[in-house]
């Protein structure tokens, strides 16, 4: 039985469209980010706990709201050890590039809030880790292009249940397709070690283990031996990613988001792109990486796949390579 609760919170945006976001980590669902608000207290509106919220969690007291509302959701978390369905009101503000002011550990630390940042949209659009709520690219896009909407878009309730034993399926199934090509990687940088940690703790979450720290650092550790290999040989940035996707498979959340099947699904498009360089560019070499991928999957993988949106849009070519994996999948009888 999960407790109602009403929450608010706001979009500031900078100049140059940047919005601002808190890293949290929560018990139920994990690391995600999202933007700083919180629950409304009795006799609130739900513009006074957004503005007062925003002031609490960052110091501003500048930004007035003006009484927009980019969109309304629901959704699942557990709060204090009380499983609680949310519904939030998210307003629109406007405000300038800068830190938060003031001591706000103490209240940081309450809410489980990791740290800060500004995510430009191409960021949003190439988050490695969950958006609360995951429409928040395509909500922001729409601003930049037409304006604050009108009246507030409602989401709906947004929820999709998995097991840890998804998540260990899932997982295990990226870390085989890293696997594949983590050659790649090694003939060219024979000394670097990182993006085989980042499959042994994929493989060791997957057989069994336990998500922490070590998984998540990893991942990132991975991402960043993909960016310094890009130029170095034909492939080993892709065979990089590949690991890196293998270890945020064990991080693929609960939200019916279609990024979420890059966390599936990732590990194996790169895995075929990565194949497909060290081929000359090669297509022909991508679609058959892809054919395999397709002909191991687990039903578990195929199931947990559908219970997600269609792979998204965009990606250049790896996009694509997603998008037919996922099409291949979700055609299977």
């Amino acid at each position: 039985m999960r407790i109602p609760r009403r929450a608010a919170r706001v979009a500031v945006l900078d100049p140059a469209g940047a919005v601002f976001l808190f890293r949290y980590d929560n018990e139920e669902v994990g690391v995600h980010w999202a933007m700083p608000g919180g629950g409304m207290e009795p006799g609130e509106t739900p513009r006074q706990a957004a503005e007062r919220e925003l002031h609490e969690e960052t110091g501003w007291s500048d930004i007035q709201l003006d009484g927009t509302v980019l969109c309304l959701w629901e959704h699942d978390f557990t709060r204090a050890g009380v499983p609680v369905r949310q519904h939030e009101h998210i307003f629109l503000a406007r405000g300038p590039h800068r830190d938060p002011v003031g001591d706000l550990a103490a209240a940081h630390a309450a809410d489980k809030i990791l740290r800060w940042r500004w995510w430009s949209p191409d960021d949003l659009s190439s988050a490695a880790e969950p958006l609360w709520p995951p429409q928040l690219p395509e909500l922001l896009a729409a601003v930049r292009t037409d304006g604050p909407p009108a009246k507030p878009i409602d989401l709906g309730h947004v929820r999709i249940v998995l097991s840890k034993q998804d998540l260990r399926e899932v997982t295990g199934y990226a870390a085989e397709s890293a696997q594949e090509v983590l050659e790649i990687f090694e003939r060219a940088h024979p000394a670097d070690s990182r993006p085989r940690d980042a499959i042994d703790a994929a493989w060791t979450f997957a057989r069994g283990g336990e998500r922490g720290k070590p998984l998540r650092d990893t991942g990132w550790a991975a991402h960043k031996a993909a960016r310094e290999a890009d130029t170095a040989a034909a492939g080993a940035g892709d065979a990089a990613r590949a690991a890196m996707c293998a270890a945020s498979a064990a991080y693929l959340h609960p939200l019916a988001d279609a990024h979420q099947v890059k966390h599936i699904l990732g590990a194996a498009a790169h895995a075929a792109r990565a194949a497909e360089l060290v081929a000359g560019g090669d297509r022909a070499v991508g679609a058959e990486r892809i054919e395999q991928a397709r002909r191991r999957t687990a039903p578990a993988v195929v199931d947990v796949l559908r219970r997600y949106p269609a792979a998204p849009p965009g990606g250049g070519r790896v996009g694509e390579l997603l998008r037919d994996l996922d099409a291949a999948l979700r055609s299977r009888s």
